[in-house]
This record gives C-alpha cells, sequence and structure tokens, in this order.
C-alpha cells in the first residue's frame, strides 16, 4: 500500500492517516504528490470518408448513427435542435472535471455535487480518501458555461484551487481549467471542455 512521507521529519505513513505518527505534523498541509498512470494511445485507422466531431479539438470517429459526439455531446456537426439554424448552434459552455481515468461532463446550468456521499458525483473514485467529505463541493455552471462556481460545502479539510484556499462554505469562480485538491489529498481537474 503507498504511503505519504512527512515533509517534517521524513516518517512514512500510511495512505489515509492526518497527522504523522512521529511528529504529530498536518499532512494535509503537505504539498499533493501526484502518481500519473500514462496508456499508450491506441491508433485507430479513419475511413476518408469519415466525420469527426469538430467540437474543441475532440476528433472522435462518429457513427453514422451518433446524433451527437458519444464522448464530448457535441452536436453532430452540420445538425441543430429544431427550430434552430446549425450555424448558431452552441459548441462552447461544456466543461470536464477529471479524476484518475474518470471523467464528468457539465452543460451550461448544471449543478453537481462533489463527494463521497452516494448521490454525490465521482462517489466511487473518492471512497477511498477519508479526508473528502461526503458533500465536500459544489459546481455551478453560469447558464452560458463561460464559468463555473466552486463552493466548499462546509468540508472537515476544505480545498484548494491552485494556490487559493477554501473552505466553510466559501466559494470561488473558474474561468479556465485549473487543479482542484480535494481534503488536502485528492487532485481533480477542472475547465472548459
Amino acid at each position: 500500500m503507498a504511503g505519504i512521507t512527512c515533509s517534517a521529519c521524513g516518517a512514512e505513513n500510511e495512505e489515509l492517516v492526518v497527522f504523522c505518527g512521529a511528529c504529530s505534523a498536518d499532512l494535509n498541509n503537505q504539498p499533493v504528490t501526484k502518481v500519473s498512470v500514462v496508456a499508450k494511445p491506441v491508433e485507430i485507422p479513419v475511413r476518408e470518408d469519415a466525420l469527426l466531431c469538430e467540437y474543441n479539438g475532440c476528433g472522435l470517429q462518429l457513427r453514422t448513427t451518433d446524433a451527437e459526439c458519444p464522448k464530448c455531446g457535441a452536436p453532430r456537426p452540420g445538425t441543430a435542435a429544431p427550430g434552430v439554424e446549425a450555424a448558431t448552434v452552441p459548441v462552447s459552455g461544456v466543461w470536464r472535471v477529471t479524476l484518475d481515468d474518470q471523467e464528468l461532463l457539465l452543460n451550461p446550468g448544471e449543478v453537481v455535487m462533489i463527494g463521497r456521499d452516494f448521490d454525490a458525483k465521482l462517489s466511487l473514485a473518492l471512497q477511498r480518501f477519508m479526508s473528502v467529505s461526503r458533500r465536500h463541493i459544489r459546481l455551478e455552471v453560469s447558464e452560458t458555461g463561460s464559468s463555473v462556481k466552486l463552493i466548499d460545502e462546509g468540508s472537515s479539510y476544505g480545498s484548494r484551487v491552485g494556490a487559493e484556499q477554501i473552505h466553510d462554505g466559501s466559494s470561488v469562480t473558474i474561468e479556465s481549467q485549473v487543479e482542484v485538491i480535494l481534503g488536502g489529498q485528492v487532485s481533480i481537474r477542472l475547465g472548459p471542455a
């Protein structure tokens, strides 16, 4: 099992421990060490006549039966909702939340809860992190999709957006891609899709 090395004394601690067993230092206020697993890309041949999703560089090859992109949810190029001209179909405003290999797409006006609670999004991936509260943060995408308001739901160990500490019901508005640290341990990426 992976452990946490205390930056104050160098002692190894179990992963879910909040305070160092050797020197009692708060392990949640240490820099987060991220471990990335990089999968080898698989070459999928693209047919010459294939239709590719054009939304934000998605590039997924669409099947003839796809009304929208299964990866990013963008409408099929050249299609529109009834009564809307194809040239005016919005292709922005979708936000992406990434944790390990899990991805969550948020549409304009959508509100989601992130935490260990089973009603919250990404709850299964967060179950092993006791420093993440059951209802840790709420994300509110603006109606236009130009920004996301991140609100701490009174979590025990708070959150960090970039260098800014968020806790006890405080909030921050996000307009570009950022790293969000939940409970001092869990790194998620939040940004426009």
